[in-house]
């Protein structure tokens, strides 16, 4: 049964993982048609910001062709055609570019798209009181090209204009670019007679620019589809219009550029597809809809083309600050300058090579003289220093040896002269120090090293700090320094200053006019100063105001007068918040007894302070279960001797009597013992919690039974479990579903206060359909059983309804609650796939309702049935560095006929296995032994014989649990303290293997 429920875990488990790895999908919506340089330019804006993250998005594209294609407005056909294809594809986002494609998605967003986020962009108009109204609906990023600048820049470049022509088409886009446009008419009548271009075919259209008078400019926004219905692209229009005209088009869209405009303050439709896309990003990763405001402002540049520029004699030093050229020139010093000036570089330097050697040779002889004068003197220096001197040169021999490095090496300079390094000191070949040299040497670096010096002289065993130069010849320069009284002072002042520096508690140094010299990290944490902000200051700044003077001089005087002070002090940390501290001050005094530092060592007991008195037992509870995950190894091995050694009695007496009774009970005790154990280990997340198929009416009332005694005679339990067919099975943790129950009523207990009331406990069937899971997103459809806890209290208020599930929120008094016990509940529960909620109306009471998955025909667990072995003949190796848990491995297998062989240390059981591999048959062995752990005597030993089978065991331990033991080789694993029958289990199970 524990076998199906553990695969059944894993099979949840692993759905989990799928699901949480199911890619998200984007639609992106197109307005017109794949190659219309305007679309293809928003796509790769979009794309090139989905792509690092296709991985985890799934990316739908669709055309409107609505450039080529007309219609009403409603699009029915194409809106078929999407519903049919994505009928199953449930879109995290859509993505609409232009405006077809943003109004026909908004048509349908309550129908069709309804709770899918739309971001849009390319759109030229959009209403503000739509998008007011709608905020929740759609966001995106406005085509909001810059008309105004662009004709006034062209006007600046041609003064003397007096008309401007505008082209533009009647699509759905060219209708909103008019709009737009004539609302700019005014500002531009008294520069310019303005003239439209729109309802005409391409000939006529053609025609009508080939005869512009010069002083004219043309403006195009689109012409994609002429008076006859016939399609144009960006590229063919631009081409048609720009041969025919003889004046200087400008224009709004990048597209354009480059293909016969002059140029403007243009919009780039990458641009918009990259703002669009990161928007939608935004969404997927949680940010709401409502909070990212639709953006107006597009971001528009000024871009020319240097071809029109001289092709009508515009002056590119009057372009807008900024401004964009494409197509310039390539100069010859473009083409040819690195060459150039690589050259003349190489000419500059010869030149300087020769001047630097005629100077060289002119100094060689003077430095030759100098160096002669500097050895002299350097070897004087050598002499005098307090430091040692060696030098060696690239074979390490020794060179020069002072006398100092004489007396620290231990060894007669002239008999170190032109002998190895290595010679000398064979100890030291291999070691740090051989790689130190080696590194300085082929580095040509300076470093640094400590050691300690090994050798047969005098100066073996001394600590030696090293700094070694590479030397002209290719060998090592190096100082040396006794440090080996000044290492050991060192060494313990590291170790206080690590303590110091790693204590959970606060600590600070002050000087005696307590002025802070030094804080700890801890102290750090607990009042939210730095340290360069507190060093410095006075201790007063913690001040609280809490305390009377009286306090404080007693701590002053106490101190002054050399003794300890202890107890509790209100302080107050940097963000202006009160906490309470356990402190212990002390003075600190020099060799002369002199006073000259206050240490203080205090510990945050804030949190303690505010703990429920109601809940003092229960967090008892989880010190002693996290005391437990530091001594459940040893007092599991104790309790395996316990329960071994006990059941073998039990089996080597002659027949049933009072012996064997009470043995039966030492035996029970140990079972319960153990299971202590690991319900204390689950409670303070030392193991996996497990969970059993449970009838939780059959728990609830059980539950209630054990808090009558711990509610007050003022609270009347009303409990009720309704009628139901088959039992109320849940798949839940004991431990922790207790946990739950105790912390809701004691909350109720609370709300209701010394008068007491009503504590209703209910429990029911309850079927989430598909729609109230839709509502409620942390259920799934399908049965669940209902546990209702209220109570007739005063209810909580509607302002702090939703935050009653926060970590720390608390409502009650200090000292009354951490604020901890609803946000443990909240996990607990998801923990077993329920959810929970809460009604409240102050006044009235409240009721939390908890909804816990329920098994289908699932049963209470039932007791297995007593299991036969057959008797065995195979050889054991049975290692366990604690010699009576090994005789008892022997004890309890030896009677099935196994051969063990019994071993307490791991190394000698790895050299009996190396000269006898064939000898065993099965290895047995602990985990946690010293010099070789179990895992890595297990990985030895498989590595000698791959097919041995081998057993782990362990009282407890941090570091392994059965799924990482077989991932390194082991093929069974047991924990302490085990029966006869868990490990014949066990043999049986790897024997069959």
């Amino acid at each position: 049964m524990r076998a199906f429920l553990f695969i059944l875990l894993c099979l949840i488990v692993l759905h989990e993982d799928a699901a949480c790895q199911e890619k998200k999908h984007i639609l992106v919506l197109h307005s017109y048609n794949k190659g219309l340089e305007w679309t293809d330019s928003e796509d790769h804006g979009i794309m090139s910001v989905l792509q690092p993250r296709m991985d985890e998005l799934e990316v739908h594209t669709e055309y409107m062709d609505t450039k080529r294609i007309a219609g009403n407005g409603e699009f029915r056909d194409f809106l078929k055609f999407l519903v049919e294809k994505y009928n199953s594809t449930r879109f995290s986002c859509i993505i609409c570019t232009d405006d077809d494609a943003f109004n026909f998605v908004f048509r349908y967003s309550r129908t069709h798209f309804q709770g899918v986020p739309i971001v849009f962009c390319g759109v030229n108009y959009l209403d503000k009181r739509l998008a007011a109204e709608n905020r929740g609906v759609f966001t995106g990023v406005v085509e909001a090209f810059d008309i105004r600048t662009t004709l006034k820049t062209a006007l600046l470049l041609h003064p003397q204009t007096s008309k401007i022509v505008v082209i533009n088409d009647l699509t759905t886009t060219g209708r909103a670019n008019r709009r737009i446009l004539d609302g700019l008419l005014p500002e531009f009548s008294g520069k310019a007679e303005i003239e439209f271009l729109e309802d005409l075919t391409m000939a006529e259209l053609q025609a009508a620019v080939r005869n512009l008078p010069p002083d004219t400019l043309i403006l195009i926004m689109t012409f994609n589809r002429d008076k006859s219905g016939e399609d144009f692209d960006y590229n063919r229009s631009i081409a048609l219009i720009s041969r025919a005209a003889s004046v200087p088009i400008y224009g709004i869209w990048d597209f354009y550029l480059g293909k016969g405009i002059v140029g403007g303050m243009l919009t780039s439709g990458r641009d918009q597809g990259r703002i669009a896309a990161e928007t939608a990003l935004r969404l997927i990763d949680g940010e709401r809809l409502e909070d990212i405001p639709v953006i107006t402002e597009s971001p528009n540049r000024f871009m020319f083309d240097y071809r029109q520029m001289k092709r009508f004699g515009i002056d590119e030093g009057k372009l807008p600050l900024g401004s964009i050229v494409i197509n310039q020139p390539i100069s010859f010093m473009d083409v040819h300058g690195r060459i150039i000036r690589g050259a003349l570089g190489i000419v500059i330097g010869l030149v300087m090579v020769i001047i630097l050697l005629l100077f060289r040779m002119v100094e060689r002889r003077k430095t030759e003289r100098e160096m002669e004068r500097a050895h002299r003197q350097t070897v004087t220096i050598l002499e005098s220093i307090t430091d040692g001197f060696i030098a060696v040169d690239r074979d390490f021999h020794f060179t020069y040896v002072n006398r100092e490095a004489e007396r620290m090496l231990g060894h007669d300079r002239d008999a170190l002269s032109g002998r190895s390094y290595w010679e000398v000191f064979p100890f030291m070949t291999g070691t740090e120090v051989e790689r130190f040299y080696r590194q300085v040497m082929e580095s040509g670096t300076a470093g640094d090293l400590q050691y300690r010096h090994e050798g047969q002289g005098a100066g073996s065993g001394k600590w030696l700090a090293v700094k070694a130069y590479p030397a002209e010849d290719g060998g090592v320069s190096v100082y040396l320094r006794d440090i080996t009284e000044e290492k050991a002072i060192n060494d313990e002042r590291i170790r206080l200053a690590t303590a110091i520096e790693q204590a959970a508690e606060a600590i600070f140094i002050t000087d005696t006019r307590w002025i802070v010299e030094y804080v700890n990290p801890a102290f750090e944490r607990m009042t939210g100063y730095s340290r360069s902000e507190i060093v410095g200051q006075h201790i007063r700044l913690l001040k609280s105001d809490v305390h009377d003077r009286d306090f404080y001089r007693q701590i002053r005087e106490t101190l002054q007068a050399g003794k300890v002070w202890s107890g509790q002090i209100v302080s107050r940390k940097k963000d202006g918040t009160v906490f309470y501290t356990e402190a212990t001050d002390s003075p600190v005094r020099d060799g002369s007894g002199i006073i000259i530092n206050f240490v203080g060592v205090s510990r945050d007991i804030t949190v303690e302070m505010r703990l429920e008195r109601e809940l003092r037992q229960s967090q008892k509870m989880e010190a002693i279960g996290t005391l437990a995950g530091g001594i459940a190894h040893d007092f599991n091995n104790i309790l395996a001797i316990i329960l071994g050694f006990t059941e073998i009695a039990i089996m080597k007496l002659p027949g049933p009597g009072p012996v064997q009774d009470n043995l039966r009970r030492v035996r029970d005790a140990a079972n319960r013992a153990t299971d202590l154990v690991r319900q204390i280990l689950a409670f303070s997340r030392k193991a996996e919690h497990e969970k059993f198929p449970i009838d939780f009416a059959v728990f609830v009332k059980e539950a209630m039974r054990l808090m009558r005694p711990l509610l007050p005679s003022t609270i009347e339990i009303v409990s009720h479990v309704a009628a139901s067919e088959r039992p109320m099975t849940v798949s839940m943790d004991l431990t922790e579903m207790h946990q739950v129950v105790m912390n809701l009523c004691t909350n109720a207990a609370h709300a209701m206060g010394p008068k007491g009331g009503i504590l209703g406990i209910e429990v029911s069937e309850f079927t989430a359909d598909a729609a109230l899971a839709a509502r409620h997103l942390d259920l799934q459809p399908g049965g669940y059983i209902c546990m209702s806890v209220s109570d007739t209290g005063s209810g909580i208020a509607p302002e702090l309804l939703e935050r009653i599930f926060d970590p720390y929120f608390t409502t009650k008094e200090v000292g009354v609650g951490t604020g901890l016990g609803l946000s443990v509940v909240r996990g607990i529960v998801k923990g077993h796939g329920g959810a929970i909620n809460v009604y409240s109306e102050p006044g009235h009471g409240t009721t939390f309702r908890i909804f816990l998955p329920r098994m289908a025909g699932g049963e209470a667990e039932s007791a297995p049935e007593a299991e036969i072995f057959p008797p065995g003949s195979e050889r054991i190796l049975f290692i366990d560095d604690e010699e009576t848990l090994a005789q008892l491995g022997a004890e309890m297998l030896e009677p099935s006929g196994y051969k063990v062989t019994v071993m307490t240390g791991s190394l000698e059981a790895l050299t009996a296995f190396r000269e006898g591999p064939e000898d065993f048959d099965l290895i047995i062995t602990d985990m946690t032994m010293p010099h070789l752990t179990g895992r890595d005597l297990a990985a030895e030993i498989k590595a000698i014989r791959p097919d041995i089978p081998v057993i782990l065991c362990t009282g407890f331990s941090e570091l392994i649990n059965e799924r990482s033991a077989r991932n390194s080789g082991v093929d069974e694993f047991i924990m302490k303290p085990y029966t006869v029958v868990d490990l014949l289990r066990k043999i049986q199970r790897v024997l069959k293997k």
